[in-house]
């Protein structure tokens, strides 16, 4: 029997039966784990029979041993070929029978669910009627002037089965969505790999102002202003802090002043 002949062998045949469908899915996943082992295989074959090429190459081989592993290396690509080509068979037969698995699974859980509808409701019904006959004999002790032992002594039952055409409207229901095959929702798509999002790289830094170590320079015709805001540039580009004061061209400092960088120290005439 040749490798794909066997490997269709492995797919069971679509028919109905209990546990049929989930028989299937096994069988199409065990056929696709012999593929996989069947590709591992050859693709190590392929690559010992190339690096022995490649030695007999550089070994100057003769002709015939050097054709004889090329024959090697196309016996192993067809093998990877004819794997790729059933590949899809595979994959389409493990499709159809994890649909009809799912199909299956449902159609057992809407069977079982339609025989327990009439029981249910059965059994509420006869609860009903308990419940209804406890009332009746509270009802008759308070008639007989059994009033207070009654409280004292007859718990009443919880209120939750007073309204039985609630069991009626639910059995109408329920009977009717029975009838028919049972609706299928479509099959969840396979979750979708999330993409991955490198982060953006960091921005480069920016350039960092020397630190004053001295008061500046005053600057001649300048005004003197008091620094509002940390790391303000002075005159001479360096950094300034906040509440140092400093001495500005009179047109920059006007304008850092209408900014809120700085204030003026005397009111300029």
């Amino acid at each position: 029997m040749s490798l794909l002949a066997e490997l269709r062998s492995l797919v069971l045949p679509t028919r109905k039966g209990v546990g049929h469908d989930a028989a299937a899915v096994r069988a199409a996943e065990a056929a696709l784990a012999r593929l996989a082992d069947e590709r591992t295989a050859a693709v190590a074959a392929l690559a010992s029979a190339s690096a022995r090429r490649r030695e007999l190459l550089l070994a100057d081989g003769t002709d015939e041993s050097i054709s004889a592993l090329e024959a090697d290396n196309d016996r192993h690509h067809r093998v990877l070929e004819r794997l790729e080509l059933i590949e899809g068979e595979l994959l389409a037969a493990l499709q159809q029978a994890r649909v009809g698995a799912r199909r299956a699974a449902w159609q057992a859980i809407h069977n079982e669910w339609n025989a327990s509808v009439p029981e249910f409701c059965a059994a509420m019904r006869e609860a009903t009627r308990q419940f209804n006959r406890l009332l009746a004999l509270r009802t008759r002790a308070n008639n007989e002037g059994f009033a207070s032992e009654a409280a004292a002594t007859l718990e009443p039952p919880p209120w939750v089965l007073t309204d039985p055409t609630l069991i009626d409207n639910f059995e109408v229901v329920a009977e009717r969505r029975a009838e028919g095959a049972p609706a299928l929702a479509p099959a969840p798509a396979p979750p979708v790999a999330a993409r991955r999002v490198l982060p953006a790289p960091a921005p480069p830094p920016g350039p960092v102002r020397a630190k004053r170590t001295h008061p500046p320079a005053p600057v001649e015709g300048g005004v003197e202003v008091v620094v509002l805001r940390a790391g303000f540039e002075a005159a001479d580009g360096t950094s300034c802090d906040a509440g140092e004061k400093i001495t500005l061209p009179a047109e920059i400092a006007r304008r850092a002043a209408e900014k809120g960088a700085v204030d003026y120290v005397r009111t300029p005439k």
